[in-house]
């Protein structure tokens, strides 16, 4: 059984997923959607698994651990970075329209660790 939800994707993407349709290489947008999402939790389960193992194991789990209105478990990390480097990252997120440092971080960490675990 399969359960509808809904995304909002970027057009550039949108527009990407529309020409794999027109390719016929998929036969509806659901389809290529679907079949992208699969393909990527395939591509990553190794680091899926460890996410969850983590996440199920208390004695590896940090103390402080906060947890958001939907149940999300989240740890604050701080860490000192050089002027250079913020400024770096600053002129990117505000290139891609990111307002937060945190989600900025946490998607540059996850891009990271996902391509570590390809080349693997």
């Amino acid at each position: 059984m399969m359960r509808v939800i809904t995304i909002h994707l970027p057009e550039p993407i949108i527009s990407l997923v529309d020409k794999l349709v027109h390719l016929r290489l998929h036969p509806n947008r659901n389809a290529a959607i679907r079949f992208i999402i699969q393909d990527a939790i395939q591509k990553h389960v190794k680091l899926i698994s460890s996410i969850i193992d983590m996440d199920q194991d208390e004695n590896n789990t940090p103390s402080k651990i906060a947890v958001d209105d939907n149940g999300e478990k989240y740890i604050s990390v701080n860490f000192r970075m050089p002027i250079a480097l913020y400024a770096l990252m600053k002129a990117d997120m505000d290139k891609r329209g990111i307002r937060n440092r945190s989600e900025y971080i946490r998607q540059a960490i996850l891009t990271y660790a996902m391509s570590n675990m390809r080349e693997e």
